[in-house]
């Protein structure tokens, strides 16, 4: 679909422009400005004059604005100020001081390309004043100054704002009982005539909004029922918004794609069916695709937020070989438990690298516990607009407890050693602007490690859909949104299974495998790999993976189709990964 003569009108240069605070009172919220006390005792971001403060000297004019970290007693900040709308603003020069012998207030400054919530910042500049002469007095609002003069001399800093800024905050936190931190003659410089960053599209379909903050000039939506519409485009400015230009759109009947690749199998010791597929086929262009068969590329960045030395890796300790993929031999992963060292508190992020998606795109990638009797592990997914540092990845898209629900075969005490978990795919929609995506692995401890595998990124958002399942003609479930299903507890016999697609405007055609339910003991003498003791020698010959492990959870051996290892006698655990299912077993060597 092609829109034609949308009409953009430019404004012009606005004025640069200084807050000097003059204009507000003494002892309340500067004026025009928002503030926001988030920490919730009652005192924010305020005004002051030193006219009413003796050991107050204000920048320009007689007046300030202040936080306070002490005033009178020890205060734990979190407050915002919050500028007017400042778009095409591209730097912001401020004064600040502090109190010399207690200088460490910490502040940042911040900016939104939104709204004026909290949520809405991230971070573009922040700093710790160190002061001269430490110790000495401290000043509130209701101190004397007894001729003494604790603040430290004005400090000018200049900060350069992304292009999209709306708002910006300065922001007092991560410090207590210290003092205060004062600003004054905050200046804004404002930029040329606008860019595309000062004016969005929104579209609409039948005179319904289907999708606004677009910034490119073409716009695709899958999914629509056949027939006629009416789609229109306005564009929004700060100042206003234009007409709708429209243009009326016929979509012929088409397909709907269906699920792809869906294979149903026998789950292993168990009379259970389990269905797998991948998603419907899309027209959204691929913009990263990563499955870390070659370790973590440099691209990517890794960040060990907790300081402990231990980060995602593909060879995890302590024997330095990867875990199992999806559907692979390596996958990367991060620790809450590693064997010989123990529990561990992870804060570990995994960072793509830079990505253009002005308009938004879809996410989807695959993620399991390593051990499945050892599965909560804590993770999250957040989306960056700005940089790729920890500070910048502030709201989670999606945040979940991992679970395992794997039958665990061998409930020996050695982590690592059992069935790994269920691998789950994941699809998470980014927004616009979009330039770094992090998987944060994080709020869990004692258990074992986590896996990441196959991260596809593509641009634009997906089709809303859900999946419908069958067994035998018969519907047995609906609303499905993962691209995995287990059908528990059959009987023997011979099943046929189908997977729909259903999409809001129609629902494609169903995919359908069949499968044989086998007696357990039939299940147990298929496994796919063979396994022998002679004397003190172990033989794994498979076609997949194979590691041996000592009753201490030290792997021993490890290798690909065939691992031979000669023991010295005891109890030893053999795990062998095929086509991405594991299996373990004990044995006696004597």
């Amino acid at each position: 679909m092609n829109l034609d003569d949308v009409e953009i009108k430019a404004n012009g240069k606005r004025a640069d422009f200084t807050e000097t605070f003059e204009s507000s009172t003494h002892g309340e919220a500067p004026a025009e400005w928002t503030t926001i006390d988030a920490d919730g005792d009652g005192r924010g971001w305020l005004c002051l004059s030193s006219g009413q403060l003796g050991w107050l000297t204000a920048h320009g004019g007689t007046n300030v604005v202040a936080s306070f970290s002490w005033d009178g007693m020890a205060l734990n900040p979190d407050n915002y100020l919050i500028s007017k709308d400042v778009t095409g603003a591209t730097k912001v020069k401020y004064y600040y001081a502090v109190n010399d012998g207690f200088p460490g207030d910490h502040y940042a400054v911040m900016i939104s390309k939104t709204g004026t919530n909290a949520g809405d910042f991230t971070v573009v500049f922040e700093e710790t004043p160190n002061g001269i002469n430490k110790g000495g007095a401290r000043f509130g609002l209701s101190t004397e100054a007894d001729g003494a003069k604790p603040q430290s001399v004005w400090i000018e800093r200049t900060v350069d704002l992304p292009a999209g800024t709306k708002y910006v905050a300065f922001r007092h936190y991560n410090c207590s009982d210290l003092n205060y931190i004062l600003l004054d003659d905050i200046q804004f410089t404002m930029g040329g005539s606008p860019t595309p960053t000062d004016y969005t599209y929104t579209v609409y379909r039948d005179g319904t909004k289907i999708k606004e903050g677009l910034t490119e000039t073409t716009f695709e939506e899958d999914g629509v029922a056949t027939g006629n519409h009416e789609y229109c485009v306005e564009v929004k400015y700060t100042a206003g918004v234009s007409p709708k230009e429209c243009v009326n759109v016929t979509v012929d009947p088409v397909q709907f794609n269906p699920v792809q690749n869906l294979t149903a199998e026998q789950a292993p010791n168990s009379m259970d069916a389990i269905l797998k597929w991948n998603a419907p086929a899309s027209k959204r262009a691929e913009v990263l695709n990563e499955d870390f068969e070659n370790g973590i590329p440099a691209s990517w960045k890794t960040i060990d937020a907790d300081g402990d030395g231990n980060n995602w890796t593909t060879t995890p300790p302590p024997g330095g070989t990867s875990f199992a993929g999806h559907n692979s031999a390596i996958c990367v992963s991060s620790a809450s438990y590693i064997n010989f060292e123990g529990p561990q508190n992870p804060d570990n992020y995994l960072v793509t690298p830079e990505l253009s998606l002005p308009n938004g795109g879809t996410l989807t990638f695959w993620v399991c516990a390593q051990d499945a009797n050892y599965a909560s592990e804590h993770y999250a997914v957040y989306a960056s607009s700005t940089g790729n540092d920890a500070s910048n990845f502030a709201n989670a898209l999606l945040e979940e407890v991992l679970t395992a629900k794997t039958v665990v075969t061998a409930p020996e005490a050695i982590r690592g050693t059992r069935v790994q978990g269920t691998w789950y795919q994941k699809t998470v929609q980014l927004p616009a602007g979009t330039k770094y995506v992090a998987f944060r692995h994080f709020g869990c401890t004692d258990f074992f490690w986590i896996n990441l595998d196959d991260v596809v990124i593509t641009s634009g958002n997906a089709p809303s859909y859900t999946y419908t399942i069958y067994r035998n003609n018969t519907q047995i479930a609906s609303g499905v949104t993962e691209t995995t299903y287990r059908d528990p507890d059959l009987a023997t016999g011979f099943y046929t299974y189908g997977v729909k697609v259903v999409y809001p405007n129609g629902e494609s055609a169903i995919e359908t495998a069949t499968l044989n339910i086998t007696s357990l003991a039939d299940v147990t003498a298929q496994k796919p790999y063979t396994l022998t003791v002679v004397g003190k020698t172990i033989t794994v010959t498979c076609q997949g993976e194979a590691m041996i492990y000592d009753m201490n959870g030290r792997r021993l051996a490890a290798g690909r189709n065939t691992v031979v290892y000669t023991a010295q006698g005891g109890y030893y655990a053999v795990m062998v990964v095929v086509d991405g299912k594991s299996y373990v077993e004990k044995l006696a060597v004597k």
